[in-house]
């Protein structure tokens, strides 16, 4: 069973780093959706790290919201 997670880990990681090889273009992040060009509220990134960051934003929430419907059911047993 550790084998199988370490090469889980190692074709994820592989994954991960072609995705960056491949998303290299910077691409414009903006808060404001009626001035684009405002460059107070917008940021240009590499395309990579929006999708990764997507991705972390995305895991830290199903984590958060796990975390406190099990407090919830701890409380009650």
């Amino acid at each position: 069973m550790k084998y199988v997670r370490w090469t889980l880990i190692a074709v994820l990681s592989l994954i991960v780093v072609l995705l960056a090889i491949a998303n290299r273009d910077e691409v414009v992040l903006s808060i404001n959706p009626l001035d684009r060009a405002d460059a107070a509220t917008s940021l240009v990134l590499p395309l990579f790290l929006v999708i990764l960051l997507s991705i972390f934003i995305g895991i830290l929430i199903g984590w958060a919201a796990s975390t406190l419907k099990a407090r919830a059911r701890r409380r009650r047993a």
